[in-house]
């Protein structure tokens, strides 16, 4: 809107028309969203770690790079023509989004504008500098084959990839059916867990996202985390093997995202050896000294599990009944010792 306000002075006035429609569309959804946000928990600010306060000027990514050579495409056309501007605004979006923050002074996590919306500002803009420069529709074909081919591969080894955590998921939608909507739930899994806090009515001692969603503060998340992996019987040589990996739930849980994912801040601060060894002992403390008031705080209703797992940590605590099978996994109800 504003290229065209610029290169088309005749057309301001429609120009004006079509962005206060626009914009009366974007007020009108923005009044309930602002309106949530004043409305929200205290914690929710806290753990945003990751909101970082810079005006520094971010020109690097991938697609203000390709964003460039589609500027470099247009060299010699008409930046006034309508197919020119459209072309333009395309390009021009990338530089905007990741570096809004030289204006508002506040950068939160900036890597998801390239993976979830300005590649695709991208290729729409190689596609309109194809038609800008009236390429042949053989090579449009081409060009669409390639990225259909392209496409279908990568699908499908991301959905091979991902198949055993989406087996997972369902099972997790599957046990939180069986449940009664009372009740704390275990799962050793933690796939299996995430999908019973997000598809299920009954609360989780533990999920990867609980600290986003809920009234817990940073450490409390963290407690619940060792709960989770004493009861799961996890030790301290595979809590320290499972540190040492990236992306896993633990570098999340007990370092906070910022420390385990460094593509969240343009200044990361990567986990040293010591500390992995620290957090270590941390929880080598806590689970040599699980009593009672661990146990029952928060107090477990459900156990979710596989046949494979041991709860011998569990059964120190709780009694379980019977079980009731839900395909491969095994719901017991818990009562506490």
């Amino acid at each position: 809107m504003i290229l065209w306000f610029v290169a088309r002075p005749d057309d301001r006035r429609k120009v004006l028309q079509v962005s206060g429609i626009v914009g009366a569309m974007g007020v009108i959804a923005l009044v309930p969203y602002a309106w949530l946000v004043t409305y929200r928990r205290p914690v929710t600010d806290q753990v945003q770690l990751v909101l970082e306060l810079t005006r520094r000027p971010d020109l690097l990514r991938g697609p203000e790079i390709y964003a460039g050579l589609i500027l470099l495409g247009l060299i010699g056309k008409s930046w006034r023509q309508p197919g020119t501007l459209l072309t333009l605004s395309f390009a021009l979006a990338p530089f905007i989004v990741f570096n809004q923050q030289v204006i508002t002074g506040y950068s939160l996590q900036p890597f998801h504008y390239g993976e979830f919306i300005a590649n695709y500002w991208v290729l729409i803009g190689l596609l309109l500098v194809f038609s800008v420069r009236s390429m042949s529709k053989r090579v449009l074909a081409y060009v669409a084959i390639i990225g259909l081919v392209f496409g279908l591969a990568y699908g499908s080894m991301v959905a091979k990839a991902r198949l055993a955590t989406n087996v997972a998921v369902d099972k997790g939608r599957a046990a939180a059916s069986r449940l009664d909507k009372q009740g704390i739930v275990f799962a050793p899994n933690a796939d299996i867990i995430n999908s019973m806090a997000s598809t299920g009515s009954n609360p989780v001692l533990w999920a990867r996202y609980l600290l986003t969603f809920s009234h817990i503060d940073f450490q409390d998340q963290k407690l619940r985390f060792y709960r989770h992996l004493y009861y799961s019987r996890v030790g301290g040589d595979e809590l320290r093997a499972t540190l040492k990996q990236y992306g896993n739930n633990a570098r999340f849980e007990i370092f906070g995202v910022e420390r385990a994912n460094p593509g969240l801040t343009v200044a990361p601060q990567p986990i040293s050896a010591e500390e992995i060894e620290a957090a270590v002992e941390e929880y080598k403390r806590f689970a040599a000294s699980f009593g009672m008031n661990e146990a029952s705080v928060p107090k477990l209703s459900y156990a979710v599990v596989s046949p494979l797992d041991d709860l011998s940590n569990l059964d120190r605590w709780y009694e379980r009944d019977g079980g009731e099978r839900a395909e491969d996994l095994i719901i017991y109800r818990l009562r506490l010792r």
